[in-house]
């Protein structure tokens, strides 16, 4: 079994009456022969082994279905980024030369140079020839780079990296027939489809697809299905446990510090015999994750070390992958019994790592070798050799260490090390996971920047609370943390943004652009910078006085300033539907929800509600409190209610 078709077929053949898409009903058999009518249709259409069908869709069962079966033909599967502009798209199309590119109803619409398919169509049954002459190392899968920096490159994997690497994590994390996977990452990045769509296929597992990243819509789904394996990236975690902080340090400063407490030291109440009392604590946790969930899996970049250990103490087992797109993703993963927190592990299955020219810090670079190694760049020799050592091992530019026990650690890019004129190394993915820990900063990118003739450690923050004098605390915040730490540890100067930092799909900092704004400018470098006065929103009228000051009293705040946002008090898709609820009951208007929903500032709402008709006959608030779906509903987030998270 040396390609992607042989072990699909054996796998179908094998439990075709088990559940396979969730969300179509649908079994491997059923799952099975729509693969099969889909590469006899593309077959027909005239595609043979090495021409390249591209993908360009969101997530769901017709996606998978059609990766399948342009690797049952021999084909590559070029896998597109959904959020990427049509002139890219075709760009990347025409370079690779593709043939056809099967498209969902939301990309239909542009003109990308080749021809289109639905991928929704159905397709007529008829007879599929298998390709016998396809090799575990023929090209199956091409990706574009998503890095930072730089022209993209186009890495191509074979069917040995996809199987070899899929099968691997699957021993590594015991996946089988009775574990349910929900899917969220997008299945065009390496990481997404190993662990979103290829963990569960290959293993015989059941996969939920949840396309909505609302709270509200994950939650749900975590109440409808017995998900056991959930995959996410670090924000996606961070996420969640910052909204529970938040909430319960909203609700009760008490509550929160004795929440805190348990959770820091919990495995010392675990070792006296406390681990029930544990346990009780945080039993509405799991009770919202579901009771069958059994792994997080993290991956694309690093979690920060004290949200490994958050979940760690709360009772999760959440596994961290290392990997890159040249390395068919998860290359390393940390331990499923006793993970050791802020490390990504061994490398699984056949894979080997080396650490090279190690620093007097004890850091060093990264190389890999092995079954899940990419062998090159698509078409693009000179990439591949300056990629490539002699013996084959791949640079991957990332810096860490191996520890006693042989697990890896890192530590960040050598691209980013910060050198200093006193020759120190500062490394920013250190600082910013430092600096994070202040509940006044929202996002921060570190980078070094020449300033009075010297390099200089230099950062950009978007706070949590824009206020009129966010820069001031912030800059006394920074000095506090900064106590007693050499001066290569910390920040030497920094800007705020006001709005988020600009990022890639894979949620990467584009520095780049952080620093083109930063010349253009756009954020605000001092306290005195004249370009970022933030002024008070005040009523001009008896009207906008009464919205005002119901806005205030629901958001349980005392003033508001004009670049502040709904999102700056911490409130979600069902906070907006509540808060809504409230304000056309108060002020008797009859409110656009997706106007509402869709002002990008505070004062553009106060606009939205000023300019709203007067209600008669029941607003949106009797959909919400009186309607059918309340008793769903309330199911769905009554663990979180109970927690105060939603």
């Amino acid at each position: 079994m040396s390609n992607f078709y042989s072990i699909a077929k054996a796998l179908a053949e094998k439990q075709p009456q088990g559940l396979c898409f969730v969300d179509r009903n649908q079994t491997y058999g059923e799952a099975w022969r729509l693969v099969l009518a889909r590469a006899a249709a593309l077959q027909a259409r005239g595609v043979q082994k090495g021409d390249v069908v591209a993908i360009l869709s969101k997530n769901s069962p017709e996606w998978c279905l059609t990766f399948t079966a342009i690797l049952s033909l021999g084909a590559l599967a070029l896998l597109l980024d959904t959020n990427l502009r049509a002139d890219m798209h075709a760009e990347m199309l025409r370079h690779v030369e593709t043939k056809f590119v099967y498209v969902s109803k939301d990309f239909a619409g542009a003109d990308y140079g080749v021809e289109r398919i639905a991928i929704e169509a159905a397709d007529a049954a008829a007879p599929f020839t298998p390709i016998e002459e396809v090799e575990e190392n023929d090209p199956a899968a091409l990706f574009y780079t998503s890095g930072t920096t730089g022209a993209p490159k186009v890495v191509q994997l074979t069917h040995k990296n996809i199987l070899q690497t899929t099968l691997a994590c699957i021993k590594h994390i015991s996946a089988g027939p009775d574990d349910m996977f929900i899917t969220i990452l997008p299945l065009y990045h390496v990481y997404g489809l190993v662990a979103g769509f290829l963990g569960a296929y290959l293993s015989g597992a059941s996969v939920v697809f949840q396309n909505s990243l609302k709270g509200p819509d994950i939650i749900g789904s975590l109440a409808q299905h017995p998900i056991t394996v959930f995959s996410a990236v670090p924000q996606m975690w961070e996420l969640f446990f910052d909204r529970l902080a938040k909430k319960l340090r909203g609700e009760s400063r008490l509550k929160y510090k004795f929440f805190m407490f348990v959770l820091n030291h919990a495995p010392s109440f675990r070792h006296v015999g406390l681990g029930a009392l544990v346990d009780k604590i945080f039993y509405p946790i799991h009770k919202v994750f579901g009771l069958r969930l059994r792994l997080l899996l993290c991956g694309g970049s690093r979690l920060a070390a004290r949200y490994c250990l958050y979940y760690k103490h709360m009772g999760f087992t959440l596994i961290e992958g290392y990997g890159l797109t040249e390395t068919t993703g998860p290359i390393c993963g940390s331990r499923v019994v006793n993970p050791t927190p802020i490390c990504v592990g061994k490398p699984l299955g056949h894979n080997f790592v080396e650490v090279r020219d190690i620093n007097a810090d004890g850091i060093g670079e990264i190389w890999l070798k092995g079954d899940s190694v990419m062998p090159g760049y698509y078409r693009n020799p000179e990439a591949t050799q300056a990629a490539f050592d002699a013996d084959g091992w791949f640079r991957t530019g990332d810096l860490g260490f191996l520890d006693k026990n042989g697990e890896l650690h890192i530590s960040g890019r050598s691209k980013n090390v910060i050198v200093l004129d006193s020759g120190k190394n500062v490394y920013p993915e250190d600082l910013e996971a430092f600096y994070l820990k202040s509940p006044l900063v929202a996002e921060i990118t570190v980078f070094g920047r020449r300033l009075n003739s010297r390099e200089t450690v230099y950062a950009v923050v978007v706070p949590t609370f824009k206020t009129r004098d966010c820069y001031a605390r912030l800059k006394e915040e920074f000095k506090k943390m900064n106590h007693g730490l050499p001066t290569y540890k910390i920040i030497g100067d920094f800007a705020v943004s006001y709005d988020a930092l600009p990022r890639t799909s894979t949620q990467k900092v584009q520095n780049h652009l952080v620093l083109k704004n930063l010349e253009a400018g756009v954020y605000q470098v001092s306290s005195a910078d004249p370009n970022f006065v933030v002024q008070e929103i005040t009523a001009k009228s008896p009207e906008l006085e009464r919205i005002i000051g119901a806005l205030k009293e629901f958001l349980d705040v005392d003033v508001f300033y004009t670049n502040q946002t709904l999102s700056d008090f911490t409130v979600d898709s069902l906070d907006y539907l509540i808060l809504l609820a409230k304000l056309e009951h108060r002020l008797k208007i009859r409110v656009n929800p997706s106007q509402f929903m869709s002002a990008p500032t505070l004062e553009a709402l106060i606009e939205v509600l000023a300019a709203s008709p007067s209600l008669s006959g029941g607003g949106i608030q009797q959909s919400i409190f009186t309607g059918k779906i309340t008793t769903r509903t309330y199911n769905f987030y009554n663990p979180f209610i109970e927690l105060g998270l939603w």
